[in-house]
């Protein structure tokens, strides 16, 4: 089953029950206009609110605020309300943002999501907040403080999993091959990826870790060196593959977003320390540990719920001829 996603499967998402969700985020909309917040956005406030969603935590919480970002093909409920929703939610507020079309949508849209996301949860709770994005989640995330410079000072720490910040060479879009726009947006040499990477790929202020698999299915090249598709290089920054702790770990693209306990643990611990995750403080007890909040049954169950999901996407996405022209500014 997760094999057969390898081409296509390029970010996720999932609801959680047990959880109040908080209507928040309306009035932190899109009508930033200063020139260090970016470009205004486009998207409606009405739109932008209504896929924000907030899970209040501990009230005597003092961990900081985590947003959730889902993959291509999934929303943040089937990718999240699972796994680290609810892991992350016993000691903290969890956001989510669901980006239009299951993150399929042109991602400079989809980019617009995620920054009301950041500054929504960042004005509604007074602190600096943490992202963890999986997939186009991470990549969104690095685009909202690529081209919305106000974002910088809000995020603390921005983990990704598995993220094509280079692109991956396995979305095979082409004018014979329609894709969905975020697919075509994902391809190395798009100018989407271009300029988000130019003129740096991160910003030393906010703590970046990129996670990733050497046995990742579908973002290519899975690689440590400066070659892989989700090896970031800059200042306040970490790169770690799962298999540097557990020699054995086999996570393809699916399970290091959602049930790979190595990264869970590595996300957690950039969110609870200062700087991007060191792989010295996790112990070697996690290479035999559960995924995130649930067992081993549950996790291939929920595992098959995302791969039909999935399917189920793909059938009724619209796909276009080429890349989605650049309007975002590249100053």
């Amino acid at each position: 089953m997760k094999r057969d996603l390898a081409a296509l499967l390029l970010a996720l998402t999932i609801p959680v029950t047990g959880c109040a969700a908080l209507d928040i985020g309306r009035e932190a909309s899109s009508d930033t206009s200063a020139s260090d917040s970016g470009p205004e956005l486009t998207v409606s406030a009405d739109e932008l609110a209504a896929a924000f969603a907030c899970f209040e935590g501990p009230g005597d919480g003092e961990a900081a605020p985590v947003l959730l970002i889902p993959p291509t093909l999934l929303t943040a409920d089937e990718t999240f309300s699972w796994n680290h929703l609810p892991r992350l939610n016993e000691s903290r507020t969890v956001c989510t943002i669901e980006p239009p079309e299951n993150s399929t949508a042109d991602m400079q849209v989809s980019s617009e999501y995620v920054t009301h996301a950041i500054r929504g949860t960042y004005e509604q709770h007074g602190e600096e907040i943490d992202v963890l994005g999986f997939s186009q989640g991470g990549v969104l995330g690095r685009a909202a403080l690529r081209f919305w410079p106000d974002t910088r000072d809000m995020v603390d720490d921005l983990v990704t999993l598995g993220s094509p910040r280079h692109g991956s060479t396995a979305t095979h879009c082409t004018t014979e091959v329609e894709c969905p726009p975020a697919l075509w947006q994902m391809d190395p040499d798009a100018r989407f990826i271009t300029e988000l990477n130019s003129p740096r790929e991160t910003f030393a202020e906010v703590s970046t870790t990129s996670i990733l698999s050497t046995t990742d299915d579908t973002v290519h090249p899975a690689t440590t060196d400066e070659s892989g598709a989700s090896v970031l290089a800059g200042e306040n920054v970490r790169n770690v593959a799962v298999q540097e702790l557990c020699a054995d770990n086999e996570s393809d693209h699916l399970m290091l977003g959602t049930t790979d306990p190595v990264a869970a643990a590595l996300a957690l611990d950039a969110f609870d320390n200062p700087g991007p995750a060191d792989p010295e403080r996790i112990t070697d007890q996690v290479c035999a540990a559960e995924a995130p909040q649930v067992d081993a049954e549950t996790a291939a169950e929920g595992l098959e719920r995302l791969a039909a999901a999935i399917g189920e996407t793909l059938t009724g996405t619209p796909t276009v001829a080429e890349e989605p022209r650049f309007v975002l500014p590249t100053d």
